[in-house]
């Protein structure tokens, strides 16, 4: 497992948030895909139509790694404020051309350690998480 570098101090109580928030209920993480499974699949229909397979896809925000998995990517690297969730997607998508990080998406050093370039970034139902969207 990899644990990166924590975020600034301004960010600190936004990001602590959410990673506590995320942390306290991972049956939510898990449980997301199936009890909203029409949105997901939905969801991954309108992405499959716009990524071809065989991309470089970072998904911030990552989750459980099924939207990730989804795409079919080359190489694909998840990240997401929740451990919890990385170990989940790590169990549930041992795909050796996928790797999941804890850490915090929105710090730019961070984002370099991940080893881009992308062609796709996913940032699915995370930007109102974030603590400065810019």
């Amino acid at each position: 497992m990899t644990r990166l570098r924590r975020p600034a101090p301004a960010q600190e109580t936004v990001v602590e948030q959410v990673r506590a928030f995320y942390e306290a209920h991972p049956e939510g993480i898990a449980g997301a895909p199936r009890s909203r499974r029409y949105f997901h699949e939905y969801l991954a229909r309108v992405l499959r139509a716009r990524i071809p397979a065989g991309q470089r896809v970072l998904d911030v925000g990552c989750g459980a790694g099924d939207l990730l998995t989804a795409l079919q990517p080359s190489r694909g690297v998840g990240i997401d404020l929740s451990g919890t969730a990385t170990a989940a997607a790590r169990r549930a998508h041992p795909d050796p051309a996928l790797a999941f990080h804890q850490g915090d998406g929105a710090d730019p050093e961070v984002l370099k350690a991940l080893g881009g370039p992308f062609d796709v970034v996913l940032m699915v139902n995370v930007v109102t998480s974030l603590a400065d969207v810019q």
